[in-house]
């Protein structure tokens, strides 16, 4: 929720009133407070949809390549385990419950991310500066809502399947 407020923060107030370009470094391309707060949601959830195509597509790849059986852990080709890896690694022998909550992390985080796009998609579609990008925003909130879905679906059968 952080991100949309922040997101809301340093446009919307701008927004009223305050029509100067802002100039992006680089680029000298022109654009107001208003194309980039109207644009949030579209953003967020493109970059969602991209990190969800990714870690679907690599999971797709583990399988392929029979990374996932017991012998050869999909983690082993993880060459530069951050903080956050090492947090969420969990091996046969981890209690069931350490196994379950650790395996939410993802679902979460996404959810949330979802949650932050949905606000955004909702504050943008009631503005008059929108010129459509609430309904971008709010059609890439449903496919990325699909992807979610499909990773609670997943995640709750495994633990299922784990506990039995």
């Amino acid at each position: 929720m952080a991100i949309p407020r922040l997101w809301r923060l340093l446009f919307r107030r701008r927004c009223t009133g305050a029509r100067r370009p802002l100039i992006v470094p680089g680029l000298g391309l022109e654009v107001t407070a208003v194309d980039v707060w109207v644009t949030g949601p579209v953003v967020l959830a493109f970059l969602l949809l991209a990190y969800l195509g990714s870690v679907r597509a690599a999971g797709r790849a583990a399988k392929a390549l029979r990374l996932d059986h017991p012998g050869r852990p999909f983690e082993a080709l993880d060459t530069s385990p951050n903080a956050i890896d090492l947090a969420m690694y969990t091996t046969s022998s981890s209690p069931r419950s350490i196994q379950v909550a650790l395996g939410l992390v993802l679902p979460l985080a996404t959810s949330l991310a979802l949650l932050a796009v949905f606000y955004l998609t909702l504050n943008v579609g009631v503005s008059r500066e929108a010129d459509g990008w609430a309904l971008a925003g709010g059609l890439l909130f449903l496919l990325a809502l699909c992807l979610v879905v499909e990773i609670w679906g997943r995640r709750v059968r495994k633990a299922h399947r784990n506990s039995s």
